[in-house]
């Protein structure tokens, strides 16, 4: 039986979190302030300001005259928003703050897979290896650091959760699993994506052929009436998890016509009646997330192969394991409920409100870190020497990721970054604020949230371009508001880099009125590709 807290564990876990510290902390604040970073950012630094804070929708919790926003954006809740407040309170409203909450997230998920993998697998052993093998993969540390973006807190919720459920299941009590539901709801506001994870639980749990044992075997007198009070306060805690999407909803329906909306075809034009493209298309950007090799916005591109095909080791040893019957009942339950959860979770994911991004994906890190961890251990069951080997095989793994993790480093404080990701929009913010520009029209998406972040709400600029793919028709109306007199401020991205084209367009109306813009300023990123410009309406 593993006893608690032993002094080899706390040392050894304590060394894993020092080495992901070392990775994930160093040149904190490069990138730059990524737009969708910021999005979450700016009503946590509102709220601190006593600003008016931005709503979607207008929707929100009114408090003593203070309105609390209860989404980000229509299936992005505001947990991230509301975990920043306090390290704003501590380090101030900037992206290092903001970027030591995610890294702070990573941390606690590094923990908790060891406890998670280590009771899973009965192993103390299989549990380090895999929170070695998540505290240095490239695709971990680099998305953690930029976590909202990457809505990295998924990856913690969902391990917190698989932990106290599989303590109740194993005859914990039922605080295990109230709070393990609780924190399934938070994962779905954190991003409605986490119900993957929902699904990927309720049809293994509702398949196996032992669901029956997802309840303790050691029923007290009087069971069934605690149990029924059980499920009844397991629901009830679900709901708390899902507040604020609940509360949204009932106010706007927001989430759910975003549902309807992108349920053919996504925001981003990916049709989803194209399931197997489409899949063809996750599992392409599942090997990415796996080879850490898709992180070009740092200033280079250094994944390796050994991890996709590490994975794929893995799989073939808990496969052989399973068939010899050599591992034992329990490990090999473990297995099959990670190879499930894992093949349930991709199957899902073709269907997308946005795009195929690896960032989707991103929760699946713990899960492969601890299918690999319990291969290892599986490979001991064959013989010493392969369980030696695949523990010296792991290690050599974790190693080869802490130096691509180093290369990374080295390309990002030579570029500080690239494009939406450059570090050149502290410049712009810069400019803007010091030139007393509080209001600047955004003619394209990607400016407006790092802007306001960066500058204390003093600069807000005002998007004005219309997330279509073409001018809309009200386009010409804004713009003549806006240019109505000389001197307006309109930021533009450098054509190769824009994605609302609007420069042309707002051309022609200006030529309407006799105006014309004049380049006042351009910034570039380090290596000189010109990035934001500047113009003026005269």
């Amino acid at each position: 039986m593993l006893h608690r807290f032993p002094w080899y564990e706390l040392a050894a876990l304590t060394g894993i979190l020092g080495v992901f510290g070392l990775l994930a902390l160093p040149n904190l604040a490069l990138t730059g302030l990524y737009y969708d970073e910021a999005a979450d950012a700016v009503p946590a630094m509102q709220l601190l300001l006593g600003h008016t804070v931005e709503t979607v929708r207008g929707s929100g919790i009114t408090v003593l005259g203070r309105t609390f926003p209860v989404m980000a954006f229509d299936y992005v809740g505001p947990v991230h928003t509301y975990a920043a407040v306090p390290f704003f309170v501590l380090f101030g409203a900037n992206p290092t703050a903001l970027r030591l909450m995610t890294v702070a997230g990573g941390a606690a998920t590094v923990i908790l897979t060891y406890y998670w993998v280590r009771d899973l697998s009965s192993s103390r052993t299989a549990g380090w290896i895999a929170a070695l093998l998540l505290a240095v993969h490239p695709s971990f540390v680099y998305y953690v650091r930029q976590g909202v973006h990457v809505s990295s807190l998924l990856a913690l919720w969902m391990v917190a959760a698989l932990w106290l459920l599989l303590r109740w299941r194993r005859g914990g009590g039922a605080w295990a699993l109230v709070t393990g539901v609780f924190l399934l709801g938070v994962g779905v506001t954190t991003k409605v994506l986490f119900a993957w994870v929902i699904v990927a639980l309720a049809v293994i749990g509702g398949t196996s052929a032992l669901a029956a044992s997802l309840w303790p075997s050691s029923l007290k007198p009087g069971w069934p009436s605690r149990r029924t009070l059980t499920v009844l306060v397991a629901a009830a805690a679900f709901i708390a998890g899902c507040a604020p999407l609940v509360i949204y909803n009932l106010q706007t329906g927001g989430t759910l016509e975003a549902l309807a909306r992108g349920a053919l075809v996504s925001q981003h034009g990916v049709d989803n009646t194209r399931y197997f493209e489409n899949l063809r298309a996750r599992l392409d950007s599942f090997r990415l997330l796996l080879d850490g090799g898709h992180f070009w916005f740092l200033g280079g591109i250094h994944g390796t192969v050994l991890n996709p095909l590490a994975l794929v080791a893995a799989l073939v040893v808990l496969a052989a394991s399973a068939f010899r019957r050599v591992a034992s009942a329990r490990q090999n339950a473990a297995a099959g409920f990670l190879v499930a959860f894992m093949a349930l979770v991709l199957l899902q994911s073709p269907l997308t409100l946005s795009d195929i991004y690896p960032t989707h994906l991103f929760l699946l890190l713990p899960i492969v870190a601890a299918a690999i961890a319990i291969a290892a251990q599986a490979a001991g069951t064959f013989s010493p020497l392969a369980g030696r080997s695949a523990i010296v095989a792991a290690l050599l793994l974790a190693t080869a990721n802490a130096g691509i993790d180093l290369q990374y480093r080295a390309s990002l404080v030579a570029s500080g970054g690239l494009a939406g990701h450059s570090d050149t929009i502290n410049r712009l913010a810069s400019y803007l604020d010091e030139h007393g520009i509080a209001q600047p029209y955004a003619l394209d998406w990607g400016m407006k949230y790092s802007i306001e972040l960066l500058t204390q709400d003093r600069v807000k600029p005002v998007e004005v371009f219309g997330y279509y793919p073409d001018p809309d028709p009200g386009f010409g109306v804004r713009m003549a508001a806006a240019t109505a007199g000389p001197g307006a401020t309109l930021l533009f991205h450098e054509p190769s880099h824009t994605v609302y084209h609007r420069f042309d367009a707002l051309g022609r109306i200006l030529q309407t009125s006799g105006q014309e813009l004049k380049l006042v300023q351009s910034f570039r990123q380090r290596d000189g590709t010109p990035i934001y410009l500047v113009y003026e309406v005269q």
